[in-house]
């Protein structure tokens, strides 16, 4: 049996403005507006995944149900309009994030009976960060009665050699070129290859649950075949979903229902073009208390930098980055229980940091950074790590909603 699916998979076609159809995930720049306004005047009135989309960023800020009802209505629209070719197979892509830096991808579709989000749950495919149940209702009300999927999913595989993805490098000559665009918004550049022996791929990447490998690598033979690298509250989203939807369907349709299977974007973590970044905290309303609390309730022998009103200082934290993030969470939840007008974002970018809270006020947390390297045996060991312990590169070099799948 294969976790791993080859589902329908839709692409705008060569008429439509590639530019101007692909945006970035729907969870970054949450607290510039600024971002998502200049993006809108880029868009302008063409066909765009940005109307498909809920940003965060508007979060309740303007009406949410009359986005989610604006958000169907345009995915019915773009389907009658007939804008999208379908293809049945995997989508080999390789990303420019940098000038002569080039990510490779795969996108593929798992199978949600083999996801779960719990935070230790021994199945193939893994959540990596806890998951905040909070966030999911108005996820799931985005979700539940859309039409399509674009997904901002990326999971990793732990293809030591790397041998999927970089033969599909090697052979891209010889496939069909999809799409090869500039990204908005100083995305860089993105090229998407077809690939024909997508079965070939599914059985290569099957392979990787060889119960020697799997030895080899984590010293148990516990099935573990991807780990969600971004987008950890959309697949748990989509699992719900997919959990609310089955309930009305027979065993036969259970096993055929285009919701069960997540379309989202292969990985390999030894790719040298993935860096792993600290995602920072931004505590919106807080003042010098806050700081003097974490001073007071951290302690260790590293320590991180807190930047208010225009000056940094240091606090001690464990020297370990996933149990410093642990213990800066806690000590943020517990101060917001004290102090409940305090509101917290998360932050990609160092810069980014220092501009919000310069033109905001409040206090910028700079997070310690996780290494990539201990990730697989840490959730194969310890399960997830604490929420928002580290992102993907920088905040443009995220994933851009592209291909889309059918859910209903």
């Amino acid at each position: 049996m294969s976790y791993i699916s080859i589902q329908e998979v839709l692409l705008p076609k060569s008429n439509v403005d590639y530019t101007k159809w692909s945006v970035i995930a729907c969870d970054q720049f949450t607290s510039q507006n600024e971002y998502w306004e200049k993006l809108e005047k880029i868009v302008g009135k063409e066909y765009s995944s940005l109307n498909l989309i809920f940003p965060e960023v508007y979060l309740n800020k303007i009406d949410n149900e009359k986005k989610v009802e604006d958000i169907n209505n345009s995915m019915i629209q773009y389907l009658n309009d007939d804008i999208f070719d379908s293809y049945n197979n995997f989508i080999y892509l390789e990303r420019e994030i940098a000038p002569g830096v080039i990510r490779k991808g795969l996108v593929i579709a798992i199978d949600l009976e083999a996801y779960n989000y719990a935070p230790n749950a021994k199945c193939p495919i893994r959540a990596t960060e806890k998951t905040v149940k909070e966030r999911l209702p108005i996820r799931i009300q985005i979700r539940k009665d859309a039409k399509l999927e674009l997904p901002h999913i990326c999971l990793f595989m732990d293809d030591v050699n790397d041998d999927i993805l970089s033969s599909l490098a090697k052979n891209k000559d010889n496939m069909k070129k999809l799409y090869d665009f500039n990204l908005n918004m100083e995305g860089g550049r993105i090229q998407g290859f077809l690939v024909e022996d997508s079965k070939g791929v599914q059985q290569k990447l099957d392979s990787l649950l060889n119960k020697d490998l799997l030895r080899q690598k984590y010293g148990s033979d516990e099935e573990l075949l991807f780990v969600v690298g971004d987008g950890n509250h959309s697949l748990a989203t989509a699992k719900e979903c997919w959990e609310l939807i089955k309930k009305g369907l027979t065993d036969k349709e259970i096993e055929n229902h285009p919701a069960r299977y997540a379309l989202c974007e292969l990985q390999n973590i030894h790719d040298e073009a993935i860096k792993f970044e600290p995602i920072h905290r931004f505590m919106e309303y807080a003042d010098y208390s806050f700081i003097n609390y974490l001073k007071n309730n951290l302690n260790g022998d590293g320590e991180i930098k807190i930047y208010f009103n225009g000056k940094y200082e240091t606090i001690a934290v464990p020297s370990d980055p996933t149990l410093a993030i642990a213990k800066i969470q806690k000590a943020i939840d517990d101060y917001m229980e004290q102090d409940t007008s305090v509101e917290i974002d998360y932050i990609h970018g160092d810069e980014y940091l220092i501009d919000i809270v310069n033109k905001k006020g409040g206090v910028g947390v700079f997070m310690p950074r996780v290494e990539k390297k201990s990730l697989f045996d840490y959730v194969c060991h310890n399960g997830v790590m604490p929420r928002k312990s580290f992102s993907i590169g920088h905040a443009e070099s995220k994933r851009y909603y592209l291909e889309a799948h059918k859910v209903r």
